[in-house]
């Protein structure tokens, strides 16, 4: 994993100069499981991710994966965002996710909540 450190330059409201982080990630796996189902076929998977972290607890990221669903290849994006807090001797991470199929087709399975 590559890690990279910079410096944030928020607006004078918000105080003084923020650290960061920015990591990012790529694999290659011989399948691409979620809760023992394959998203590949049996295929082989790639993955790519990118997260920003900042020293105070926040974060949001995005990953992508390959996907292949009954001979149909395409892909899957993860897009997340969230918070970490420490209330000793715990640790709380409230983050909201969103998983979004762009190829769609027959096998993309989006949540709909309206329906």
């Amino acid at each position: 994993m590559h890690l990279l450190r910079f410096l944030i330059l928020p607006p004078p409201l918000f105080g003084a100069i923020a650290s960061a982080e920015l990591l990012g990630t790529a694999s290659v796996s011989t399948n691409y499981l979620w809760r023992g189902v394959t998203q590949t076929d049996d295929n082989p998977a790639i993955a790519a991710a990118l997260e920003h972290r900042h020293e105070k607890g926040g974060y949001l990221g995005a990953s992508v994966f390959n996907t292949r669903y009954g001979g149909e290849s395409g892909y899957e994006v993860d897009l997340y965002i969230g918070h970490l807090f420490t209330i000793k001797p715990a640790t709380l991470d409230i983050a909201f996710r969103h998983y979004y199929f762009p190829t769609g087709g027959k096998y993309s399975y989006d949540f709909d909540p309206q329906a």
